[in-house]
């Protein structure tokens, strides 16, 4: 789940959230699911980028911290 550096290893997370049912792949890009946003645990913000084409980001609420540790705690 982590980088030898300690950092977490965003692609495990991407995974746990998918396997947990927050978030689907919808092309190239994550997609929070219904259930995400029910909970209010997810938002998406557009980005600056130097191409023409518009892209966002996918936020997550700190709320979904304690939903992944009781998961990997298991």
């Amino acid at each position: 789940m982590f980088y030898k550096t300690g950092n977490p290893n965003a692609q495990a997370v991407n995974k746990l959230l998918e396997k947990l049912g927050y978030q689907v792949r919808v092309g190239k890009q994550w997609s929070a699911t219904e259930k995400a946003t029910k909970l209010g645990l997810s938002d998406r913000k557009p980005v600056e980028t130097n191409s023409r084409s518009q892209k966002d980001q996918m936020l997550w609420s700190s709320k979904i911290i304690p939903i992944l540790k009781e998961y990997i705690l298991k």
